[in-house]
């Protein structure tokens, strides 16, 4: 072998060697309690960083080169700052003492504001303290969408066609995947033109991204699909159509024309479908991204017409001065929240200067929506989340971290009947007919989580010269891969991820 090939594989693996020893992985916790401290910001020497996760768990890339005047500064919400040299850090768990400060016995303010004027104040310094601007940010966004069927039950009653009888229908609903998760990550460069009114032109090139689904989902899907049209196309005639009744509802479906009986398929032509489906889905991913993100940008705590109305609202809620703290080494107010007539209970941070909201942490109360009439329900029961500010040297706040759940079921229990018309065959109309009795319910669980690494201010021109449009295919992911993300700063994930894996 040629000895320069040998130094270069020999210093890559050096270098290598490097980067990777620069991996500090931890949990932090509570020294009293030994509970997990979650949302913890963790940074080099104070600058930019990365939150700790739901369960206090982190793992932060130092770069390849750091000295014994480098420092990993842990802080958190109520608790006192950690600081610890970067070259020492060796524990695996790190304990983080409480440190809460009662109003009136250590800090003297200016002012006594009662509760509610501080709260009113927060509403008049908005459009000061969250200024239009134009920013670039290294951000990681992850979202995850779960579809878990509770209940799935379809008693056939009548049935004009033998096969379709209780047996096949219960064959159906045990081979129908009970649970459709879904999840996706995403580490991008995001350019954003941010006005009163929140986001209002987004630019996104992505720097690296994965999907975790099970495909066998899909296949299974396509296999009950191809039973039920091998029954229809067995006993169902051409040009016929359904009309499908529940109650007084009732809807007609167009007329089946012969190319549903045609079982061939060109090789070629499926070939170029297949090449043509991954086209649009890459399309696909990158735009719901773009528009994803932009949504959950803009639906914040200080737009007027907010669901999160707590400020825009206050009448609607009963505010309580907790006490002081501190945030990023800013002190704030510490005020809960709870529903007079509105929606959420929680706790906002209101910087003791300005006013700013640094954070706030909210839960709805009762389900936001819910809908139960002729044996269709809807129900909205679960809206929480948490938004974190950090306040830059020119008084200004930028968002440093988003996430929110959500969770609804919608159910439907009633009465179906399915009948087959055709007005092409002599005689009358009706072919076929069965009736059904369909009970089932299906929970939607959707958590979005962003996470800014960097933020910095931009002019007019530079935003405009920034092309953004950049596109990404996602790397699919079978199951959870620790090794996808290693040598780049992410957002630890939850268990909902770690322990995903597809059923091959």
């Amino acid at each position: 072998m040629n000895p320069n090939t040998i130094f270069c594989l020999l210093l890559t693996c050096l270098l290598t060697s490097s980067v990777f020893s620069q991996s500090i992985e931890a949990t932090l916790i509570d020294q009293d309690t030994k509970d997990p401290i979650p949302f913890a910001t963790v940074s080099l020497n104070q600058k930019s960083g990365i939150i700790s996760s739901e369960n206090g768990e982190f793992t932060f890339h130092l770069p390849s080169e750091i000295s014994e005047q480098d420092s990993i500064y842990i802080r958190s919400l109520g608790y006192k700052e950690r600081v610890v040299q970067a070259l020492n850090f060796t524990d695996s768990v790190i304990e983080l003492h409480p440190e809460d400060i009662i109003l009136g016995e250590v800090v003297l303010l200016y002012n006594e504001y009662t509760v509610d004027q501080i709260m009113e104040k927060v509403l008049d310094s908005l459009q000061a303290n969250y200024l239009p601007r134009y920013s670039s940010q290294r951000i990681f966004y992850r979202d995850s969408d779960i579809n878990k069927m509770n209940q799935f039950d379809v008693d056939v009653k009548q049935s004009t066609i033998e096969e379709f009888n209780q047996d096949f229908a219960d064959q159906i609903i045990d081979e129908f995947p009970k649970e459709f998760p879904y999840h996706r990550e995403l580490l991008a460069d995001l350019y954003l033109k941010c006005s009163a009114n929140g986001v209002e032109e987004l630019k996104l090139n992505p720097i690296k991204a994965c999907e975790l689904y099970d495909k066998d989902n899909e296949f299974s899907s396509d296999k009950l699909e191809g039973k039920l049209q091998d029954l229809l196309r067995k006993h169902v005639k051409r040009n016929s159509y359904f009309k499908i009744k529940s109650g007084l509802i009732g809807t007609k479906t167009d007329e089946i024309d012969s190319s549903f009986f045609n079982q061939k398929v060109d090789s070629l032509i499926t070939a170029k479908d297949s090449v043509e489906n991954q086209k649009k889905s890459k399309e696909h991913f990158n735009s719901s991204l773009r528009v994803g993100i932009r949504n959950f940008l803009n639906d914040n705590f200080f737009r007027d017409d907010s669901d999160l109305d707590v400020i825009h609202n206050q009448r609607k809620y009963e505010f309580n001065l907790d006490g002081l703290t501190y945030i990023d080494n800013e002190l704030v107010y510490r005020i809960t929240f709870e529903p007079k007539r509105g929606d959420y209970s929680g706790k906002v941070y209101v910087h003791t200067d300005d006013f700013g909201v640094m954070r706030i942490d909210y839960q709805n109360v009762e389900p936001l929506r819910k809908i139960n009439l002729f044996g269709i329900s809807f129900r909205h029961d679960l809206k929480q989340g948490t938004y974190m500010y950090s306040r830059d040297q020119n008084g200004g706040y930028s968002l440093k971290f988003q996430e929110e759940s959500n969770s609804i079921i919608f159910g439907i229990d009633r009465a179906v009947k399915i009948i087959e018309k055709n007005k092409h065959v002599k005689g009358r109309r009706k072919q076929n007919q069965v009736r059904l009795g369909v009970d089932f319910k299906i929970r939607n669980s959707q958590k979005k989580t962003l996470l800014v690494f960097d933020d910095v201010p931009l002019t007019f021109e530079s935003f405009a010269e920034i092309d953004g449009q950049g596109d990404i295919e996602p790397v699919y992911l079978p199951q959870y891969d620790p090794m996808f993300w290693k040598g780049y700063n992410i957002l630890t994930p939850n268990e909902a991820i770690t322990e995903f894996k597809s059923l091959e």
